[in-house]
């Protein structure tokens, strides 16, 4: 029994080595990629980022979506740059989450569906993502996938401008002039709940 458990140890330890060694190695391909996409290198970058893409390395996935949106050693292609951000996204890779809700919002590479694109907004909001805290606000402004919500519009602005957005400090108090003191609580009272629950 005593052997049985030792091999066992063994086994893990392997492989558990050899995930940290596969993890490492696709992390210094990554970054030759992204060496090579800086110096203009399009064809190579795009060479190294599709090799893993297709292993499922996600910011070589993300990488993939960019290049595509930009045409960087490829045709834009918004079709083929979803995809590959949906891969990114759908393993809770937070800027191809805000991307996607982007594309969603603008109907570029998948079809315009504002509640889709507040639903991809708000993974990457929950996560603490400024910018997708921004688009949250600015969807509860213009009642696209939800309703129109003043309260809703500065909680998020709120903890956006917490993250740096300083435009969302902007917005905050802009909005303020057309709410009552008890919306402002309201609102506040909100952000405080968002904060604390993922404190914990």
């Amino acid at each position: 029994m005593r052997a049985f458990i030792l091999i066992y140890k063994v086994m893990l330890f392997l492989a558990f080595t050899v995930c940290v060694s596969e993890l490492h190695s696709a992390e210094n391909r990554w970054k030759e990629g992204d060496s090579a996409y800086r110096r203009g290198d399009y064809e190579t970058a795009l060479n190294v980022y599709r090799s893993l893409a297709e292993k499922g390395v996600v910011q070589a996935q993300f990488s993939m979506g960019l290049m595509y949106t930009y045409g960087k050693g490829i045709p834009v292609n918004y079709v083929e740059a979803a995809k590959w951000y949906r891969k990114a996204a759908d393993k809770g890779f937070v800027n191809a989450e805000y991307v996607m809700g982007i594309l969603h919002e603008n109907g570029h590479g998948v079809l315009q569906n504002y509640s889709k694109a507040v639903e991809w907004y708000r993974k990457a909001a929950n996560k603490g993502y400024g910018k997708a805290q921004v688009m949250m606000g600015a969807m509860y402004a213009r009642g696209f996938g939800v309703p129109s919500n003043y309260i809703m519009m500065h909680m998020w602005w709120s903890l956006a401008g917490r993250n740096g957005e300083g435009n969302a400090k902007l917005k905050k108090k802009l909005l303020e002039t057309l709410m009552t003191p008890d919306e402002i609580k309201k609102a506040k009272n909100l952000a405080r709940k968002w904060l604390k629950e993922k404190q914990n």
